[in-house]
C-alpha cells in the first residue's frame, strides 16, 4: 500500500488541522453570532444575523471544515500508518466526528432553516415568538454540545489517549508526531 513520505505527510497534516480550525472556529463563531440575536434592533438585524450564522456555517464549518477532516481523515487511514482500526483513539476520533456530522446535518442544520425562516417570515416579531425562541436555544445549545465534542476530538489527537505502550512510531513520523 502507498505510504505518504515526510514531506506528503506534512502537507496532509497542514490540510488536516486546517480544516479542523474551520470546524472548530467555525462552530465557536457561529455560538458568537447567536448571541447577538437578542439584541437585534428590527426585523432586517434579525434576519441578517441568523443569515450570518447560515453563512459561516456552509461556507466554514460544513464544506472546508468538516468535508476537509473527512477527506483527509480519509487520506491518513490510507495511507499512513495509523489505519482506521489499529488504535483506539482513531476508531474513538472516526465515531466521534461521524456522530458531530450527523447529528449537525440532522439537527442543528435543521434548527438553523427553522430559524433562518422564522426570521424571514416574522422578522422583528420573531423575538416575541415562543417557537423562534425554543428553536433558537436548542440550537445554541446543541452548538455547544457540538463545540466540546470538537474540542474533545482535538484533544484525542494530542493527547492519543489509549495509546498501545508497546507502539513505535513508524519511520514516517517523528517521535514528536505521537
Amino acid at each position: 500500500m502507498l505510504q505518504l513520505k515526510k514531506n506528503g505527510l506534512r502537507w496532509l497534516k497542514l490540510f488536516h488541522l486546517a480544516a479542523a480550525c474551520c470546524w472548530l472556529g467555525g462552530a465557536i463563531g457561529m455560538l458568537t453570532i447567536s448571541l447577538l440575536v437578542e439584541s437585534a434592533e428590527n426585523g432586517d438585524m434579525l434576519f441578517g444575523i441568523v443569515s450570518a450564522s447560515r453563512r459561516v456555517d456552509v461556507w466554514v464549518v460544513i464544506i472546508p471544515g468538516l468535508f476537509g477532516c473527512l477527506l483527509t481523515g480519509l487520506c491518513y487511514g490510507l495511507f499512513t500508518s495509523w489505519g482506521f482500526l489499529r488504535h483506539k483513539w482513531v476508531i474513538v476520533k472516526w465515531v466521534g466526528t461521524l456522530a458531530a456530522f450527523f447529528f449537525g446535518n440532522r439537527f442543528l442544520g435543521q434548527w438553523e432553516a427553522a430559524l433562518l425562516k422564522m426570521s424571514r417570515e416574522l422578522g422583528f416579531g420573531a423575538l416575541q415568538d415562543p417557537e423562534f425562541y425554543r428553536t433558537l436555544l436548542l440550537h445554541r445549545y446543541g452548538g455547544i454540545a457540538q463545540t466540546l465534542v470538537l474540542l474533545l476530538l482535538v484533544g484525542i489527537s494530542i493527547f492519543k489517549p489509549w495509546k498501545r505502550k508497546d507502539d513505535q512510531p513508524s519511520s514516517s513520523y517523528s517521535k514528536a508526531d505521537n
